[in-house]
C-alpha cells in the first residue's frame, strides 16, 4: 500500500477490511489489521469498516483497554487520516479514563 497509487489503495485498503471482517483470526488481530490499514491508505477506508471495528472494540470489553491506548498513539502520529481521527476520537470518548487512570500503557509498556 506504501507505493500503490491511489485508486488501487483505495480498492485494497477495503478490500483488506472486508477480508477481516470474515476472516479475522482473532479479535485483536482484526483491530491490529483495520489500525494498520488506517495509517497507511490516506483517507480511502470506508466508514462502514470504522463503524465494524468500533463495534467489534465495544463488545469485547477485554479489548477497550488494548484498543484505546493502540489508537491513541497510532493517532498521535496518523491525525490526518479521516478514518484514524474518527476511530480514535469514538475511542476516547468511550474509554478515554482508561488513558489517564494508569491502566493503559504506551508501546514501551509504561502506563500512560
Amino acid at each position: 500500500m506504501l507505493v500503490a497509487d491511489s485508486d488501487f489503495k483505495k480498492e485494497l485498503s477495503n478490500k483488506i477490511c472486508q477480508i477481516c471482517e470474515k476472516y479475522a483470526p482473532t479479535k485483536k488481530w482484526h483491530v491490529d489489521t483495520v489500525i494498520k490499514v488506517l495509517t497507511l491508505s490516506d483517507h480511502h477506508v470506508r466508514e462502514q469498516y470504522i463503524s465494524q471495528v468500533i463495534t467489534v472494540i465495544a463488545t469485547t470489553p477485554e479489548l477497550h483497554q488494548y484498543a484505546v491506548s493502540k489508537v491513541y498513539f497510532a493517532m498521535k502520529d496518523n491525525i490526518n487520516q479521516m478514518g484514524m481521527a474518527q476511530l480514535g476520537c469514538w475511542l476516547v470518548g468511550e474509554f478515554g479514563e482508561m488513558l489517564i487512570d494508569g491502566s493503559a500503557k504506551d508501546p514501551e509498556g509504561t502506563p500512560v
